[in-house]
């Protein structure tokens, strides 16, 4: 069923989110339904750990042992963009957020393994719960809620006017965190190429190259998982070939 929202590219339209998604696959969507949430006095904590792991609790379907939270089951899972597994599946559109959202929610479900589901907090409540385990929710940026400082960047890298000299190693991420290496490797492997082809390789083919590099390093993400393309090409790498979003 269409979603419609407000179209970021044609002001005063709106277009349905899986129209906007198939400009660009990989790009993060915002969480369309998340204000209706934020805006209810209480979640459950069945419903804290799927919203703050990425997923609308009204259309998840899930698993519950005796413990807590299980698993997801494929087909009933609804994303706070707005859109669905399966809606997905039949358009051919992976979610860019899949992984690490399934990720966020088994480590928020073993950290709430033994707890009663049915507990009430306030959403606040629950995003200082989710902060105690120094975890941020991927949307918090799109809120006026307050997020932990942890010790990985939050600023979003800036876009290279050129491509020439390395200055900008690192582009602003804290210095070893796995998105800074990420960067130094992607930006001087597109060099190499630029310098030996006279062409810039898109974004996509960079984020290939550095899985491939940060995996062979055994660098791996805040949570000990090895990194995918499109978490590397989303988290670290924008702005990288200083194209416009739209160009890859």
């Amino acid at each position: 069923m269409p979603f419609y929202v407000d179209d970021p590219e044609n002001p005063g339209k709106k277009a349905d989110v899986l129209d906007i998604q198939r400009r660009d696959p990989f790009q993060d969507l915002p969480p369309y339904r998340l204000t209706g949430y934020l805006k209810r006095d209480s979640w459950t904590r069945r419903e804290a750990i799927l919203l703050l792991a990425g997923f609308s609790p009204d259309s998840t379907q899930w698993t519950e042992t005796t413990e807590g939270l299980g698993q997801t089951q494929a087909g009933g899972i609804a994303y706070l963009d707005g859109t669905t597994d399966q809606q997905r599946s039949v358009e051919n559109l992976p979610h860019p957020r899949t992984y690490e959202n399934i990720s966020d929610l088994q480590d928020l479900a073993v950290w709430a393994r033994g707890a009663p589901l049915d507990e009430r907090r306030t959403p606040s409540e629950w995003i200082e719960w989710a902060a105690s385990k120094e975890f941020n929710p991927y949307w918090i940026d799109y809120t006026q809620c307050s997020p932990v400082p942890t010790n990985e960047p939050s600023a979003s890298p800036k876009a290279l006017p050129e491509v020439d000299p390395i200055e900008k190693a690192g582009n602003g991420f804290s210095h070893g965190s796995w998105q800074a290496e990420a960067w130094n490797i992607g930006y001087e492997w597109m060099l190499d190429i630029k310098n030996t082809t006279g062409k810039i390789k898109s974004q996509k083919a960079i984020a290939n190259y550095v899985e491939g590099e940060l995996t062979n390093r055994g660098i791996m993400g805040k949570r000990g998982h090895f990194l995918d393309e499109n978490t590397i090409r989303r988290e670290a790498l924008k702005g990288i070939t200083g194209r416009k979003p739209n160009g890859k």
